[in-house]
């Protein structure tokens, strides 16, 4: 999900409760989780038996124009519907991290993860 810059930025801990820290990594464990289950779940499914409807589907060119020469480009469900499934999964994580924590602990949260984590990816921008 993230990048840390390096070791001694995973030993901070953001200002918030013990509790709130406590709640926080449950909750985050948690959410990892349920995405790995997810992508499992997305995975298996290109082993999934088709139907006559799937499979006559899977093996039009979906995206013509696009792959003039590439006849065999085919539409993939599976990075579709996975990318569709995590964002809504992050969503509720979101808005659970909202719920939970008020706008000082979340300007906290923002503070601590944007001194640590790679600055590629904005924490104040995802929440």
């Amino acid at each position: 999900m993230v990048k840390l810059k390096d070791k001694a930025a995973m030993q901070t801990k953001p200002r918030l409760s013990r509790a709130k820290r406590l709640w926080l990594s449950n909750a985050a464990r948690v959410y990892l989780a349920e995405s790995d289950h997810i992508h499992e779940r997305i995975e298996a499914l290109g082993s999934a038996e088709l139907s006559h409807w799937d499979a006559q589907f899977l093996s039009e060119d979906f995206y013509p124009a696009d792959s003039e020469d590439d006849p065999s480009t085919h539409f993939d469900p599976g990075a579709w519907l996975w990318a569709w499934l995590d964002k809504q999964h992050w969503k509720r994580f979101r808005d659970q991290l909202r719920s939970k924590l008020s706008a000082k602990e979340t300007d906290e949260l923002v503070s601590w993860g944007d001194g640590v984590i790679d600055s590629r990816w904005s924490l104040s921008r995802a929440l």
